[in-house]
């Protein structure tokens, strides 16, 4: 048991010595602080030999101390059903709806019953032979409500609708919450119908939570590039991003050079007036000039693929065969950022292949080896992996207006949403085609009128079923029947969270979306399909803000009265009970120990 406890209460050790790091490293800025820390979420921390535990898993075992000691956000957020309500009706504008509506909200305020409960009763009341499936049976939900639908029908069918908006909200949310990198955050529906409570702990950017909480879902469609279309600009920024690289170092070394003989003008100036040896500054000065002429001489960047072996028209890739081909990367290393002391394959060092390759040195690219032994790019839109660490540094790279010159105009670049490997190290980067003048996607959520989790008409394998309203149905047409073989991702807030294959021109705007999915991941994504349709998004109805300083006067103030209690305890109980008392002194400390731990 006492094992158990140093075990449990290691993992608040290790995270603290790390936090202490970054704020020696961040020197008072929080924005360093903040990528110091982000870089080593997925770095290994904490070794126990049998386990090797990152950065992130230690601070989800780490003690929790709430809001009250460590600071933070409490948001209570309320996903309007009576707008959920609406969009439904199509925002019909019959008075008995519209009526019933605004009766439902004086109700709902001395109600604990839920909004569509209470919108029911108030349409009867205001016109006991309405029928509700009279404003309810548009053509989005004809296959729900039918014109002669019981008004018991209709509410149960609103209900469930209300229920999975707010179930969607929730799944927004707490993806949103975990892409911001809060530790420990607490989030959950409230008894209250339409009520999620956030709980952020350690927040120090109120107004940015809430711009994240309060956004819209935005769901969209885009076009893709194939990898073998972008791998070539990508070999280009990197041979670019190595000659921005050597230009730096020349620059920083000439500009040394002029600080060492301006530093050494003054001392000859300060030292008795002596002169300069100039036949030792003209050496100096001619071997840099050597140095830097080598380098020019040096020969220039060639094809990666060409020192590779890599045959540039090679045959067809196949991602899902991975177990056939070999990573170029597990050819270079292996390493989790191509990084550290480990030689590459040919007996290169990462250095010295960072140095010549300093992009795809944290941008993995996707690049296969066929049974002969050569190298070539695999198919579908994912261009490289990355290391979650390394994700602020490509996008740095990606964004160097020197190297943005290089791609299509038209090209854009997202994150797939979550890591695509066991250990959460790496995640995919997808090139995504712009098709637009304004820079919009051709298709977004709010077409979507259905989507759901479902079994294939020919096997058991979970798919998602998808249905379009005519408009998007007619966008759909298109963009299927001009990308057949090639992928459309599905983003929702500038992640990618699918990527299917075109299989065949879509006429009707009904699709089925399959894979090697899990019912759990099926279930997900139908989720995110239907999260285009939410009709408003959560607003804040209840804020609090703990200052830090308030934690940390709690916490100390909690410290002293817990100590000097402990102590008058302590003297106490030897003093009156003698060697009794020391006992159960050390009872007392040991079950403190047990109760922390």
């Amino acid at each position: 048991l006492v094992l158990v406890c140093i075990y449990q209460l290691s993992f608040t050790w290790i995270t603290t010595g790390v936090e202490d790091d970054a704020r020696e490293f961040a020197n008072g800025d929080p924005a360093r602080e903040a990528a110091y820390l982000d870089s080593m979420s997925s770095e290994p921390v904490y070794d126990l030999l049998i386990k090797e535990y990152t950065f992130k898993e230690c601070k989800d075992r780490e003690l929790n101390l709430g809001l009250d000691l460590k600071g933070g956000m409490n948001v209570t957020l309320e996903v309007s059903v009576i707008d959920v309500i609406k969009s439904m009706a199509n925002y019909s504008t019959d008075a008995t709806f519209n009526g019933a509506l605004q009766k439902a909200l004086e109700l709902q305020k001395e109600s604990d019953e839920d909004f569509v409960t209470l919108f029911g009763r108030a349409f009867q009341e205001i016109d006991a032979g309405a029928q509700l499936a009279a404003v309810f049976a548009t053509r989005e939900n004809q296959e729900k409500i039918k014109y002669n639908s019981t008004n018991e029908e209709v509410l149960e069918v609103i209900s469930v609708e209300a229920t999975d908006a707010i179930n969607r909200s929730f799944d927004i949310l707490r993806a949103r919450i975990d892409k911001f990198g809060v530790s420990q955050p607490n989030i959950q529906k409230l008894e209250t119908a339409g009520r999620i409570l956030v709980e952020l702990p350690g927040v120090k950017e109120p107004e940015r939570v809430r711009k994240l909480l309060q956004g819209t879902a935005k769901l969209e469609f885009w076009e893709t590039y194939e990898n073998k279309e972008v791998y070539p600009y990508l070999e280009e920024a990197n041979n670019k991003l190595k000659e921005i690289a050597g230009d730096s170092k020349k620059n920083d070394l000439l500009s040394t050079i002029i600080d060492t003989e301006e530093s050494a003008d003054n001392d000859s100036i300060t030292a008795d007036n002596e002169p300069v040896d100039s036949e030792s500054t003209e050496v100096e000065t001619d071997e840099v000039d050597d140095s830097i002429a080598e380098e020019e001489v040096a020969d220039a960047p060639s094809s990666l693929l060409n020192e590779l072996g890599v045959d540039n028209e090679g045959g067809e890739a196949s991602d899902s065969d991975t177990s056939e081909v070999a990573s170029l990367l597990e050819q270079l290393g292996g390493t989790d950022t191509l990084g550290g002391a480990d030689s590459l394959s040919d007996g290169q060092s990462f250095t010295q292949f960072a140095n010549e390759n300093p992009l795809f040195a944290v941008l993995r690219p996707a690049i296969f080896q066929d049974e002969s032994g050569k190298y070539f790019p695999g198919d579908g839109p994912v261009v490289g992996y990355v290391a979650v660490k390394d994700t602020g540094k490509v996008e740095g790279y990606l964004k160097n207006e020197k190297l943005k010159s290089i791609f299509p105009r038209d090209i854009r670049f997202m994150w797939v949403n979550k890591p695509y490997d066991e250990q959460e190290k790496f995640v995919q980067l997808v090139a995504i085609r712009v098709t637009s003048r304004e820079g919009r996607a051709p298709l977004e959520g709010d077409v979507i009128v259905d989507a759901r989790q479902d079994y294939g008409q020919f096997s058991n394998q979970p798919e998602i079923s998808m249905t379009m309203n005519s408009e998007g149905a007619k966008i759909w047409k298109r963009m299927t029947s001009e990308n057949i073989g090639k992928s459309i991702a599905i983003v929702l807030d500038n992640y990618v969270y699918t990527f299917p294959n075109i299989i065949g021109e879509i006429p009707n705007g009904r699709s089925s979306i399959t894979g090697a999915f899990t019912i759990k991941e099926a279930q997900d994504i139908a989720n995110i399909l239907k999260a285009g349709k939410l009709p408003a998004p959560a607003r804040i109805v209840e804020e609090a803000i703990v200052g830090p300083s308030l934690g940390q006067e709690a916490i100390d103030a909690g410290l002293r009265s817990f100590l000097l209690a402990l102590g008058a305890v302590l003297i106490y109980m030897v003093f009156y009970y003698s060697k009794a008392g020391a006992v159960a002194n050390v009872a007392l400390l040991i079950n403190i120990f047990f109760i922390m731990g």
